[in-house]
């Protein structure tokens, strides 16, 4: 979004392509949060756009893709630390009806 309807949001969720957490807070704590982990927004650029930039990658250029993959792999895992434990972004599970295995993608066929 604009700027300006950015300023307006309470919180965000960043999430990266195959569905990495690299943020869950703030809105206006989040460029900040970034900022620390070296990942500085530069002056004059919408914060939607550099936290977007942040999770992309580039797909037509494979050298990029990579450094853009190994930036979003450092961003969840900084996130995750930062959580102290990702157990708490678990949705407990109620059922004794569901295997597993299976969820966890761990059945043989």
């Amino acid at each position: 979004p604009r700027s300006s309807i950015f300023r307006m949001l309470d919180s965000v969720m960043l999430m990266a392509p195959g569905g990495f957490l690299v943020y869950m807070g703030k809105a206006n704590e989040a460029v900040p949060y970034f900022a620390k982990l070296g990942y500085h927004c530069p002056a004059e650029t919408n914060p939607a756009e550099f936290l977007l930039d942040l999770v992309s990658i580039d797909s037509e250029d494979p050298r990029q893709a990579t450094e853009d993959e190994l930036r979003i792999s450092h961003l969840a895992a900084a996130f995750a630390e930062s959580q102290h434990t990702f157990e708490r972004w678990l949705i407990p599970i109620q059922s004794e009806n569901i295997d597993l295995e299976l969820l966890l993608g761990n059945a043989t066929s």
